[in-house]
């Protein structure tokens, strides 16, 4: 499957996502947007910071509510899925998409501090530093917490 940004189509305006000192989604236009949950937040935080922007879906059920994959974690990332796309206004499912078993982001749709932050961090240059800085305004995903521990593991990876 290839997203927009793959395919040379233009992916229009982007949502911007700020990760640092807790979750806020706005839209192209500026307006903020409230995702039903934090699983939901969490979701698409988590896709978003992920290398290739996809997951399966057992492994997110695990990451989001921390028990082995079964057909109530199942319903509930459906469920979970449906309010991030309704929230993104996404009935195309082009920004959020399933792939076989696997969950896939376009992040071709998205500015994330956290992305921009290490980006930034990566060249040495004064004022990359510096605007990486900026950009850091709290511990990542601050006040959003679920009881997995396959969450919290990854939330302090991604924290090193």
């Amino acid at each position: 499957m290839s997203t927009p940004s793959q395919s040379g189509i233009e992916a229009g305006p982007r949502w911007s996502l700020r990760l640092f000192g807790g979750f806020e989604l706005r839209t192209p236009a500026g307006e903020r947007v409230a995702l039903p949950g934090k699983r939901e937040r969490l979701l698409l935080a988590y896709l978003a910071l992920t290398r290739n922007h996809r997951q399966s879906r057992a492994k997110l059920a695990v990451l989001l509510w921390g028990d082995a994959a079964n057909e109530t974690t199942v319903d509930n990332l459906r469920t979970c899925l449906w309010g991030v796309r309704k929230a993104l206004g996404d009935a195309r499912h082009r920004v959020l998409a399933s792939d076989g078993e696997d969950i896939v982001l376009d992040p071709s749709r998205f500015d994330a501090d956290a992305v921009e932050f290490e980006r930034l961090a990566a060249d040495p240059s004064r004022s990359s530093l510096e605007a990486a800085a900026d950009l850091y305004t709290g511990e990542l995903l601050d006040g959003l917490d679920v009881d997995s521990e396959d969450f919290e593991a990854w939330r302090r990876s991604e924290a090193n």
